[in-house]
């Protein structure tokens, strides 16, 4: 199911850049991830955490779909980091379908959905823990501060997965990120 979920969101990405590159638009961003908490469930116990400052850095390709709707993918590379106090790091690297409705020329709100490559710091040593992605999803908005260069915020929520010799572990991050990206 997860590798179908990739392939449908891969080829919906190759169609918009085939088809649609005349009208095309690239975003190049990085920001930091301020506020963010990382919940683990498993046997019932939920236990919660807050993470450290993050670094993200991701690229958008979006395509125009009428006067004030873009739509298109984007991939975002998350930089380690860590619960509060913790040892070992972690990280996700959502890959998505993105969609901006712009609200007057120049502010737009966006909406974000896609699926999470998740990792741990460390866990390929031990052959009995396996680490899965999951869902993604993120919504927020931006504005132009000039014709080539947007400051956005966004929140956004990703799941993921451990398993330890039979033993599931839920992983669920939250964030709330701030970005400054250019356009192309």
């Amino acid at each position: 199911m997860k590798k179908m979920f990739f392939v449908l969101v891969l080829s919906i990405l190759l169609v918009f850049v085939v088809g649609t590159s005349a009208f095309a638009t690239m975003m190049l961003k990085a920001g930091m991830d301020l506020a963010g908490t990382n919940t683990l469930k498993a046997l019932g116990v939920s236990l919660e955490n807050d993470t450290n400052i993050g670094i993200s850095i991701s690229g958008e390709y979006l395509t125009e779909m009428g006067d004030n709707l873009k739509i298109g993918g984007g991939i975002e590379y998350q930089m380690k980091r860590k619960n509060e106090g913790a040892q070992k790091g972690f990280n996700y690297i959502p890959i998505y379908g993105v969609a901006q409705y712009y609200v007057s020329d120049n502010t737009y709100i966006l909406g974000k959905i896609g699926y999470n490559v998740y990792s741990i710091e460390d866990a390929n040593k031990y052959e009995n823990v396996k680490v899965t992605g999951g869902l993604y999803c993120g919504f927020g908005g931006g504005f132009f501060l000039s014709d080539n260069m947007v400051l956005e915020a966004s929140y956004s929520f990703h799941n993921g997965k451990i398993d330890e010799g039979g033993l599931e572990c839920e992983s669920e991050y939250s964030k709330l990120g701030i970005s400054v990206g250019f356009v192309f």
